[in-house]
């Protein structure tokens, strides 16, 4: 889900952006902001350059700052120059969230639980899982058609993994 996020924010600059209230300022590159709760309130993390690195990498350095962001053990730096943020809700177990924007940046993506649901593929019933995507953004800087990209691509990548990797 990350790197799908990356790959989107590459493709939407103002997703990738940041906002002072006077001036929006887009990045060249992905620095993933990542909710982790903790006991002791919740956590940011950055992954700098996350559209540098491979799927592996990615989830390697997520997986690493959630466990130190949980123990309480990040690094002073590692929770600031974030360009977008990606929340999970889905390990609540939550279907959808309306998640706060982590200031001064301009989206987050948030992904809800899976679960698996009837669904009508080619005019015959099946079961498939499925999730809710939702986005948060700043009316200020893009609008709805803009967040409607944005998921519509999210999505593409989701279905079509072997998108990511190209």
């Amino acid at each position: 889900l990350s790197m799908a996020v990356v790959k989107t924010a590459l493709k939407h600059p103002l997703a990738n952006a940041t906002f002072d209230g006077n001036a929006v300022t887009t990045y060249p590159y992905v620095n993933i902001s990542v909710a982790v709760g903790a006991e002791h309130g919740l956590m940011v993390p950055v992954v700098k350059y996350a559209d540098k690195m491979t799927l592996t990498q990615l989830s390697n350095r997520i997986k690493d700052f959630a466990v130190r962001a949980k123990e309480g053990r990040l690094q002073s730096g590692e929770q600031s120059e974030g360009t977008i943020t990606i929340t999970n809700v889905g390990m609540f177990p939550i279907d959808h969230a309306t998640p706060v924007i982590n200031p001064p940046q301009t989206t987050i993506v948030g992904f809800g639980r899976s679960v698996k649901k009837m669904a009508v593929i080619d005019d015959a019933p099946c079961i498939r899982s499925m999730m809710n995507v939702f986005v948060t953004y700043d009316h200020r800087v893009y609008d709805g058609l803009g967040v409607g990209r944005i998921i519509a691509d999210v999505k593409e990548y989701i279905e079509n993994p072997e998108l990511i990797m190209a």
